[in-house]
């Protein structure tokens, strides 16, 4: 059954793809502002230079749908278009397994959320247009079947859902809560949240791909690398998670929170600084640090990214106010701030 509705798909990708190959540059493009590393520089620019609030929300709304997608992908461990038939042109590689879309639902569930802030009706069209476009690109790059990319949307309005659902009843409760106790919450959703990845990478670690997979995967993309049941993934998000988590609840009770607002300078200055510490953490601990797939490896992973989140949520936010870059949450909340 899987493998009729397959053929059917190829089909329809090779039609879409035979539109011409001077689309590809521009879905390249397109499915950029769907990826994960698009929404790295972005959510910082939100938290630290827009609207805190908005900014955080992007931030739990990508964590949670780059785990539940990689956790997604590994259960179903579906092929790819290119992995199954050699008449799918591959524009582009992918070392993981296909369903659901992780661009889709990311865009869904990103791009789809913001859609929510939106009061203009043009700029909630062209919101939902870029969702549809990401999509569309990943088809057309011969990376995703239409069904991944169906599910990947579902997946990501779905949480987009649960987030409007939930957020303000949850929001309050926490709130109410003492710091070391959401503390422990950071550290224990963080490792919920890493195990679902290793639950389904754990659960399949004496599956084999097929070789046809692997031989027509390598025969359309010879510099494209297969690594499937990669589970790096799973310390990367529960640290970037434990560390944003937890810098946002000492922020709360410390100070009230983040305030955002500031002179177009000062937002300009606070993004720069701030991304520079990024790339500190990113990059330069990333070369320090070894990437052996063991307990010391992962362990150092799962460390530099909570760096990562901690200068994002709360580093960053105290060092912007020691530099005279930006109010204190107190503040903020003020009646005297309010009233302007």
């Amino acid at each position: 059954m899987l493998e009729a509705i397959h053929e059917l798909e190829i089909a329809w990708i090779l039609f879409i793809q035979s539109l011409g190959g001077w689309l590809a540059t521009p879905m390249h493009i397109i499915t950029l502002i769907g990826s994960e590393e698009f929404f790295m520089f972005i959510i910082p620019v939100l938290y630290w230079s827009f609207d805190a609030a908005v900014g955080f929300r992007v931030a739990i709304l990508l964590l949670l749908s780059n785990g539940l997608n990689t956790g997604l992908k590994i259960a179903f461990h579906s092929s790819r278009p290119y992995w199954l038939s050699p008449r799918i042109h591959a524009y582009s590689a992918e070392s993981s397994f296909g369903f659901p879309s992780g661009h889709s639902q990311t865009a869904a569930s990103i791009w789809g959320f913001l859609a929510t802030c939106v009061h203009s009706s043009i700029g909630k069209s062209l919101l939902f247009l870029l969702v549809f476009l990401i999509g569309f690109s990943r088809i057309f790059l011969g990376v995703h079947f239409i069904s991944d990319v169906l599910g990947g949307w579902l997946i990501g309005a779905l949480l987009v859902w649960g987030l409007l659902r939930v957020e303000r009843s949850l929001a309050t409760w926490i709130k109410k809560q003492p710091l070391r106790q959401m503390l422990l919450m950071a550290l224990l959703s963080s490792i919920v949240l890493g195990a679902v990845v290793l639950l389904p990478a754990a659960a399949l670690h004496n599956w084999q791909m097929p070789k046809e997979w692997e031989q027509k995967a390598l025969a359309a993309a010879p510099d494209g690398k297969l690594d499937p049941l990669n589970i790096n993934v799973a310390f990367t998000i529960a640290g970037t998670w434990l560390g944003i988590m937890a810098g946002v609840a000492w922020l709360y009770h410390r100070q009230g929170g983040f305030c955002a607002d500031g002179t177009p300078l000062q937002r300009i200055l606070r993004y720069l600084i701030g991304l520079a510490g990024i790339l500190f953490f990113y990059f330069v601990l990333g070369k320090i640090f070894p990437h052996d797939p063991n307990l010391l490896g992962y362990a150092l992973r799962f460390t530099r990214y909570t760096l990562v989140g901690l200068w994002v949520s709360l580093l960053a936010p105290l060092s912007f106010q020691k530099l005279g870059l930006a109010l204190t949450g107190q503040r903020q909340s003020t009646p005297e701030q309010s009233s302007g």
